[in-house]
C-alpha cells in the first residue's frame, strides 16, 4: 500500500488503543478525527513515494476469495483518491451489498425452510458480519446460498441439471472458510431418487424430514 494509506491505517490502529485506555478521561471521536484532520494537512505529495509492505497479522490463513467485494471497492476507492475513512465506508458498503445479494438468492432459490432463512440472515451478528471487513459475512452466505441448492436439488426428480452452479457456490463456500469442507456432504443428498423407492432416498426426504404435519407412513 501507499505510505499515505499505511500512515492512515497506523493512525486509526493506534487510535483505537488510545480510545480505549482514555474514555474515562474525556476523550472522545471528534478529538480524534481533529487529531487526524491534522495529519492529513501535513502529508506530502505520495506521487514519488514508493509502495510498501504492510504485514496483517491473522490474515494469512484466509483465501482472497472471501474478500473480492472488498477488494473492487478498495480499487475504486483507489481511483477516487479516498483516504483511509472513506475507504473504508465505501469497502463495507460493498460487503453489505454483495453478501445481502447473495443470501436473497438463496431465498429465493430454497424450496423449503424460507422463513428460518429470512430469520438466520436478520439476526444481529449476520448483519454485523456483513457490515465490517471479515470473512464470516462471506462464510454465513455462501454457507446459505449452497444449503439452498441443496434443497432444490434434493426436491427435484433429475439433480444433475445444476452441478455447475453447485460447484460453484460450494467452492466459493469452503474457500471463504476452510471448515465449510463440510458442506460438501450435502452433495450427497442432491442425487435422484433410487430405482427402489425407498423412503431415505425420496426426492421430498430432505425438505419435510421428521414434518409434523405429514401422516406417519410418509415421514423419513
Amino acid at each position: 500500500m501507499s505510505p499515505g494509506l499505511y500512515n492512515q491505517l497506523n493512525f486509526f490502529k493506534t487510535a483505537g488503543e488510545v480510545f480505549a485506555r482514555s474514555t474515562e478521561e474525556g476523550m472522545r471521536y471528534g478529538h480524534i478525527m481533529a487529531e487526524y484532520s491534522r495529519l492529513a494537512n501535513i502529508q506530502d505529495d505520495e506521487t514519488e513515494q514508493a509502495s510498501m509492505f504492510a504485514p496483517f497479522a491473522g490474515t494469512e490463513g484466509y483465501n482472497p476469495i472471501a474478500y473480492i467485494p472488498y477488494i473492487v471497492a478498495a480499487e475504486i476507492g483507489h481511483l477516487l483518491k479516498l483516504d483511509f475513512p472513506g475507504m473504508l465506508l465505501l469497502m463495507r458498503f460493498f460487503g453489505l451489498l454483495a453478501f445481502t445479494a447473495v443470501v436473497a438468492y438463496a431465498i429465493a432459490v430454497t424450496p423449503a425452510l424460507k422463513w428460518a432463512f429470512v430469520l438466520i440472515a436478520m439476526l444481529p451478528v449476520s448483519l454485523y458480519n456483513r457490515t465490517v471487513l471479515s470473512a464470516d459475512g462471506a462464510a454465513l452466505s455462501y454457507a446459505m446460498a449452497i444449503t439452498a441448492l441443496c434443497f432444490s436439488a434434493a426436491t427435484r426428480e433429475s439433480a444433475v441439471g445444476r452441478v455447475w452452479g453447485r460447484s460453484l457456490w460450494m467452492t466459493l463456500c469452503v474457500l471463504s472458510k476452510q471448515p465449510q469442507i463440510t458442506f460438501v456432504l450435502l452433495e450427497a443428498r442432491c442425487r435422484p431418487p433410487c430405482s427402489t423407492g425407498c423412503q431415505c432416498c425420496s426426492r421430498h426426504s430432505l425438505a419435510n424430514h421428521g414434518d409434523p404435519r405429514l401422516p406417519a407412513s410418509e415421514r423419513c
